[in-house]
């Protein structure tokens, strides 16, 4: 296939649906083939139907008895943000889909949905009211610092009316539940390390001005954390 590709691009083009029947295959290898070879030949004639397929088979791997469905998925995934990249019409049609694996178990590729709707919200403004009620929907299945930490940059950048802010703050809070935070069975320097893990990756985002800013942690007398003052007070007052 690659040689018919490389010497006969059009008729392949013409053939790609054909093609891609290959992802029926419970090989990996052939799969993430079959998918470059697709992408190589995907043009704006058949670009929509080429999404169709890896919606369907995005689909399929949800079901639990799919094998290795993480791994698959994620080659889905980035195959759908080619796409979009190549053809940006198509990103608002398969964005509000790939949010629901925001909660991926599988990081890679839980990582690889947020950094997509990161650029399909920067570039529809049209999409943005819908996208932030689609992640503060999700909030609550994301298992993922990483990914948690970009949707709540989304959230925060492109929450604008009173209404969508509102909505953030109380998302926030029903994921954050009941005070205190952590469970005081917990080993002490587990917690610690686990905070200065954390706090290092913030300390290190470049500032913006609407995230209140992490200096540091603080270990004595009791732990704690050092934030940007407030001129205007707490939020809730």
């Amino acid at each position: 296939l690659v040689d018919l590709k490389r010497r006969h691009t059009k008729v392949m083009s013409e053939l790609l649906l054909d093609i891609l029947r290959a992802l029926a295959s419970t090989s990996t290898d052939i799969r993430r083939k079959t998918l470059a070879i697709a992408l190589d030949l995907v043009t704006l004639k058949n670009i929509d139907d080429v999404v169709q397929v890896l919606k369907k088979e995005i689909g399929k791997t949800q079901a639990k008895e799919y094998e290795k469905q993480g791994e698959y998925r994620q080659m889905l995934i980035q195959a759908i943000h080619s796409c979009a990249v190549k053809f940006p019409d198509v990103a608002q049609n398969v964005v509000h889909l790939m949010m629901d694996f925001l909660g991926d178990a599988n990081v890679a590729s839980a990582v690889d949905v947020v950094i997509f709707v990161r650029e399909v919200v920067e570039s529809y403004p049209e999409l943005r009211a819908s996208i932030v009620a689609k992640l503060l929907e999700a909030m609550d299945t994301i298992g993922s610092s990483k990914v948690y930490r970009a949707a709540l940059w989304i959230v925060g950048e492109y929450s604008h009316s009173d209404e969508e802010v509102v909505a953030a703050f109380n998302t926030i809070k029903d994921c954050m539940g009941d005070a205190p935070f952590v469970d005081p069975e917990h080993d002490d320097d587990a917690v610690a390390a686990a905070l200065d893990a954390e706090a290092a990756a913030v300390v290190a985002m470049k500032p913006h001005a609407n995230v209140v800013r992490l200096f540091g942690v603080v270990r004595e007398p009791t732990l704690g954390i050092v934030l940007e003052f407030c001129a205007r007070g707490a939020l809730d007052e």
